[in-house]
């Protein structure tokens, strides 16, 4: 068995016959099947210390050993001192509040000033968990997205946390400021959304791949331009949220993606260019809640409105 990374052990309890390849994806959830099908053909994956291929039918009490291999040395994770907002730590989770303009995990153009990489230099233990490339991350925000996310310190409560959020047990909120005000004080909004046929970089309703999503606002508060709202989500789609809004015509203040030219509903010239100036960009993930990892305990956790936002309110 190839060693270069952090190992694993699981053994399989079931009485009908399943899958290696299917069984290591459902329950590791960390990789796509496909990943685990070449791990296991690369020989980072074994069952009773014997090389097996992805189709190999487990039986009862196997056990199944693998490695996390380390990324390549092209795309090996570095640390990076950068400032945090901690707002809970233990043995199994940290909780954070993301700045605005940090990008969560490694992509295509930025491998380096990310969140984690800035966790890696605080908390080094997490480099093996979870996946290689976004390692300790369970969920997350849009780079512009400020607000509360929680990230595991060790593969056990990954695998927990993840469950979690596949089985829609985390409570999640944002605050967010849109455009005009909402006819209703709350709704629910249900359209299945995926990546747009003709803009891969967008998502949207007009989608070959729909997944469903679930959004529910309430109005807290409105004013002449803007209105405050209180949202709630049971899925974790990417854009949901901004694309949910901007499809009732109230999209997220600053959001260039979805919310098109808004501006111009502002007729002070001066108004206009003082709120433009302050390059806001509305969405907040204000609450946060789940059950401890290790001990199965709730935990819940809020932010105050930001006094940027409440700013921009009191604008109009």
């Amino acid at each position: 068995m190839r060693r270069n990374g952090k190992m694993w052990e699981m053994t399989y309890r079931g009485t009908e016959r399943i899958r290696l390849d299917i069984f290591v994806h459902e329950n590791l959830k960390t990789m796509s099947r496909a990943q685990i099908q070449n791990l296991i053909k690369d020989k980072y994956i074994q069952v009773n210390n014997a090389e097996k291929k992805p189709n190999y039918l487990l039986k009862h009490a196997d056990i199944i050993t693998g490695v996390i291999p380390e990324p390549s040395g092209e795309v090996r994770l570095a640390s990076w001192e950068h400032p945090l907002e901690i707002i809970h730590q233990d043995k199994h989770v940290i909780v954070i509040n993301k700045q605005s303009g940090l990008v969560v995990h490694p992509g295509a153009g930025n491998i380096g000033n990310t969140l984690v990489n800035a966790l890696l230099h605080y908390f080094p233990e997490i480099y093996y968990v979870g996946n290689p490339l976004r390692p300790g991350i369970v969920h997350r925000l849009d780079k512009e997205t400020t607000g509360l996310m929680v990230i595991a310190r060790n593969q056990d409560s990954y695998l927990r946390l993840a469950e979690q959020f596949a089985s829609r047990k985390v409570q999640k909120k944002y605050y967010a400021i849109v455009w005009g005000i909402p006819q209703k004080l709350s709704e629910v909004i249900t359209t299945a959304i995926g990546r747009d046929k003709r803009d891969r970089t967008k998502i949207s309703m007009h989608t070959r791949k729909p997944r469903t999503a679930y959004t529910k606002y309430t109005l807290v508060e409105s004013t002449t331009y803007f209105s405050l709202l209180d949202v709630e989500i049971k899925t974790g789609r990417t854009h949901q949220i901004r694309v949910h809004l901007a499809l009732l015509h109230h999209p997220v203040v600053g959001d260039e993606t979805y919310a098109g030219c808004n501006w111009t509903r502002i007729k002070s010239a001066a108004l206009r260019e003082s709120i433009k100036r302050m390059n806001l960009f509305c969405l907040q993930a204000y609450y946060l809640g789940f059950f401890h990892p290790h001990n199965g305990s709730w935990m819940d956790f809020s932010l105050p409105l930001k006094d940027e936002f409440r700013q921009l309110i009191s604008f109009s």
